[in-house]
């Protein structure tokens, strides 16, 4: 089979198969979700749970050509319920595709990684979390499942599988080690696998395996859930409905605050493009979605860190846009910032005062400190704060680990200006005065509520605006999971009775 490989193009069940293949770059699009770690926020032998929510969360971004929103399915899950594998110490991927066959599985908003096994129950599988209220299971989310399974022998049997519907899940090793096929490589008379990372930030986001150390893998085939939004709804519903009638507790901050940041401002708002259309939306920019991953400032635990969500989920947005959508896409960490205290803790924070020290500092990836919604427990901001690489025997600074920086960052004010700059740059951040009824917020129509407060206690990020029935409105997306809202964002009424959005907006440009 090698000699076949190596002759260029193989022919067999009239799927080409050529020298060279990734979902990485198909005629220049990726087709990849985010790099993720499974040693964070420490070691767990849990490859075998990424190798098939990796390569599930990969086939379904393929079979919806990369569309929005970009799901990532939860592994957590996998290590708490699939009790036919042994969580953090071993199991293998057709357990785990078996188990989502049998039950479905939630995105990671739901349940996000951990790196231990937990106790099964309703919270393990999706739960929301308040200050002061604890945590408890969401009673409505979508699932994904799968329709069947099975395993694949040998090198062209891999290879079919992996071009018809994408990637696959493989042992490699003798230590039980799975990965996530992406694609294969040939350099000369040698061929390789291209592998997923998911083992630290210590190495590449994709690396190559000699082709003859994997000869056997598995797959699932995922069903369309996400056409109709398929939802789950457990047995807590009265429980959940009472308690979000509750008032929330929330951080509050004068608007007189906002006023002494302009020292902060290393560039004013720039003289951009200001011809701006009628409607933007960077979800969907001419059939491309240049927004990275959704996600849930709430679990594992309430944490009020929407400022840190808000302005890296901004930056990490701008440089997808930068970098043209490629792979790897870069997911900053909102861990190392509460390590940091870049711009507050889960008390609450600020987004210019963040925005200043990507300026000076800069941020790490995801894949260095995955998020746990808990404070730094050191003062200063360590080598270990920034980035660390986990194994058996413990976890280790990561020295040098790459920072992305902003070059420039500014406030920018009035609905005009907010166009321009999210038109022109991407999407900013801006300040609220959330309040139930946007807690309660589900969707499908255009959210206004008038308010007489001149406090702010939530940060969102606006990535669009559009218009429907002659109102205008912005396009926001929160950090309270793809179960809140319409997938996690909202329609905002635009111009007035909208909780002060437009007063305190943000802006950072990356510097790549």
């Amino acid at each position: 089979m090698i000699k076949l490989f190596l002759l260029g193009i193989v022919i067999c069940n009239a799927f080409k198969i050529s020298e060279n293949f990734s979902w990485a770059d198909v005629d220049g699009k990726n087709f990849l979700t985010y790099t993720r770690n499974q040693n964070s926020p420490q070691f767990c032998n849990g490859g075998w749970a990424f190798a098939v929510t990796g390569a599930l969360s990969d086939r379904i971004k393929i079979k919806r050509n990369a569309a929005f929103p970009e799901i990532v399915l939860s592994t957590q899950v996998l290590i708490s319920c699939d009790t036919q594998s042994d969580g953090c110490t071993s199991g293998t991927a057709l357990n785990a595709y078996q188990y989502i066959k049998d039950n479905w599985i939630p995105d990671e908003t739901c349940t996000n990684y951990v790196a231990r096994k937990e106790e099964c129950n309703e919270m393990a599988i999706c739960k929301n979390c308040l200050e002061g209220m604890g945590c408890w299971a969401q009673h409505d989310y979508y699932i994904y499942t799968i329709s069947s399974y099975g395993t694949l022998h040998g090198q062209i049997d891999i290879m079919q599988e992996v071009v018809k519907n994408g990637p696959v899940s493989c042992q490699h090793g003798q230590n039980n080690h799975y990965v996530e096929v992406v694609g294969w490589r040939t350099s000369g008379q040698s061929s390789y696998w291209i592998v997923k990372n998911t083992l630290g930030p210590k190495y590449p986001s994709l690396y190559e395996v000699p082709i003859e150390e994997i000869q056997e893998c598995s797959y699932g085939e995922v069903i369309d859930t996400w056409t109709e939004g398929i939802r789950a709804k457990t047995q807590s519903n009265k429980k959940i409905e009472k308690r979000s009638q509750s008032k929330r507790k929330s951080y509050q901050l004068d608007m007189l605050q906002f006023l002494q940041l302009d020292q902060l401002i290393i560039t004013p708002f720039s003289s951009l493009n200001a011809d701006v259309p009628t409607q933007f939306d960077w979800r969907n920019v001419d059939g491309v979605n240049y927004l990275t991953n959704i996600r849930n400032q709430h679990i594992p635990v309430y944490c009020g860190s929407c400022w840190a969500h808000a302005v890296t989920s901004t930056i990490s947005d701008r440089i997808n846009i930068k970098l043209g959508n490629k792979y790897p896409v870069i997911i900053l960490s909102v861990q190392s910032m509460l390590n940091c205290m870049s711009g507050g803790s889960c008390g609450g924070g600020l987004a210019q005062p963040t925005f200043k020290h990507a300026y000076l500092n800069g941020f790490t990836e995801e894949h260095c400190h995955t998020y746990e919604a808990i404070n730094g427990k050191r003062v200063r901001c360590s080598d270990e704060d920034q980035c660390h690489q986990c194994n058996e025997n413990g976890c280790e600074p990561v020295k040098h680990a790459k920072r992305y920086f902003v070059s420039e960052f500014g406030y920018v004010k009035t609905a005009r200006d907010m166009k321009i700059e999210i038109f022109n740059r991407g999407p900013i951040v801006c300040g609220v005065y959330a309040t139930q009824e946007l807690d309660d917020y589900e969707g499908g129509y255009i959210f206004s509520q008038k308010t007489n407060k001149t406090i702010l206690n939530h940060f969102v990020s606006v990535v669009g605006w559009g218009i429907e029935d002659g109102v205008e409105y912005w396009i926001v997306r929160n950090s309270w999971g793809t179960y809140w809202g319409e997938m996690g964002f909202a329609k905002i009424k635009m111009h007035s009775d909208n909780l002060l959005l437009e007063h305190y907006c943000s802006w950072g440009v990356p510097k790549l």
